[in-house]
């Protein structure tokens, strides 16, 4: 929706535009995606905990 708003002391038009918003139902995941993010959540949980620790087991190796 447009409203447009006439500013008389100045003869300044200020379009303001007024967007209205809704809460969607989230859309339901599929197993197969629930399966497939857990499995790159935990990917990505390994790899941020091999960068966290590289430069202690580096020494040990």
């Amino acid at each position: 929706m447009y409203r447009i708003a006439s500013d008389a002391s100045t003869g300044l038009h200020l379009a303001q535009l007024f967007f209205v918003l809704t809460s969607h139902k989230p859309r339901e995941k599929s197993e197969e995606l629930k399966a497939r993010l857990k499995k790159l959540a935990e990917v990505l949980e390994r790899n941020a905990y091999a960068e966290h620790v590289k430069d202690i087991t580096e020494r040990n190796h």
